[in-house]
């Protein structure tokens, strides 16, 4: 088991919900009302940009939770040796052991 990192639907999944975040932003900065008479637009303005930084907040949880997977899996990996292959038995060893007659 080797870390290779995040899937190609991972990493496009994480951009999108960067681009996607972005886009909520901006809507909700040009959304925001000039005037007291527009206040409807200002909430709607406010959950749109509520959504679009929980997207990208969401975004960087997932970046972290890889960056610490990895992290953990190659801290495992440092603990073992390296693999080496083992000998075969031969007819001496399996009589000595006694599997066959």
């Amino acid at each position: 088991m080797t870390p290779t990192g995040p899937g190609l639907r991972t990493i496009i999944r994480i951009n999108l919900n960067f681009f996607f975040g972005t886009v909520l932003c901006a809507v909700a900065w040009l959304a925001w009302p000039d005037t007291k008479e527009a206040w409807r637009m200002g909430l709607i303005a406010i959950i749109y940009g509520l959504g679009g930084v929980c997207m990208i907040l969401k975004s960087f949880i997932e970046i972290i939770q890889y960056l610490f997977r990895d992290r953990a899996v190659n801290k495992f990996q440092r603990q073992g040796r390296a693999p080496q292959a083992d000998r075969l038995a031969d007819n001496d060893a399996l009589r000595k052991s006694g599997m066959i007659k």
